[in-house]
Parts: structure tokens; sequence; C-alpha cells
């Protein structure tokens, strides 16, 4: 991560973890967001510039992540093409919906490292649970009950 051009498209809860997650790794941060207001707050909070989402060109990063509530629904579009993304990109989609979003699907056929949402529920899960209960949680187990398939090496 670092030294990579990253951009966290959303400025909520998520889009603020992953900004602040991404920044301290080292990646060259760009805030980006539909509405301007609170992405200037994060922007200026972090000291990263902000980007309109409309004026995103997502090939210019080697990183996005999507951290908007779009996807949650099977019709929702993409929050960007990621058609425009170079083939080394890693595409991070935070939306937990029931299965690959579009914007995940999109990233896949296209060859992409593309990480969903389900896959990162299953490594904060963990350690939370770990945390809660002081025993540890099978992650194939945690894997089943999320209707991911966890390769073997990752067990």
């Amino acid at each position: 991560i670092p030294g990579r051009r990253a951009a966290v498209v959303g400025c909520g809860a998520a889009g603020r973890a992953a900004s602040a997650a991404l920044q301290g790794a080292g990646a060259e941060l760009v805030v980006v967001n539909r509405s301007e207001e609170p992405g200037l707050r994060l922007a200026e909070r972090l000291k990263v510039p902000f980007l309109p989402l409309e004026e995103l060109d997502p090939g210019r990063f080697e990183i996005v992540v999507n951290a908007t509530s779009l996807g949650s629904r099977p019709e929702d579009p993409p929050p960007f093409e990621p058609g425009a993304l170079e083939d080394e990109a890693i595409v991070v989609d935070l939306v937990y919906a029931a299965g690959p979003t579009r914007l995940i699907e999109a990233a896949r056929a296209l060859g992409l490292t593309a990480v969903e949402g389900r896959e990162v529920l299953l490594w904060q899960a963990l350690p939370q649970y770990r945390l809660m209960t002081g025993q540890e949680l099978s992650p194939q187990l945690a894997a089943e009950l999320l209707g991911l398939e966890l390769p073997e090496a990752a067990s």
C-alpha cells in the first residue's frame, strides 16, 4: 500500500475508516464523494485532496474502495466504471450484499483483484469474536455462514 494511489468513494463511517486506514498505511489518498460538503470536511481532516464523484477517473488509481451504499440492491449501478481501471488495480467494495455486487462482478470479469464486502466482514468478525468471547472462530465456519468459499491456505 505505501505509495499506491488510492481513492475512497464515500465519506460515511466506512469511508472515513477506509480513508484513515489507507492513509495510515502510506497510500496516496484521494477522498471522493457525491456530496461536496462531507467530502471536503473529511479531506480537510486528513489533509488529502477531495474529488467530486462525477469527476472521478478510476484509471488514475491503483486501489479504489466503494464505501457508498451503491450495490446494496441488485439494480444499483456501480459507483464508478470498473472498465476504466488499469489491469493491476484492486477494487474493494464494502457493501455487505448477499452476493457479489455488480461492481465486484464487473471487476472480476475484467480480471481485476476484487474484494467484496462479505470478505471484509469475515476478516473483521474473526478478531471481534475473539475479543468478545475469548475464543477463536474458525475462519472456515465464518466463511460458510457468510456464503463464501475460503481458500484452503486462508483457513
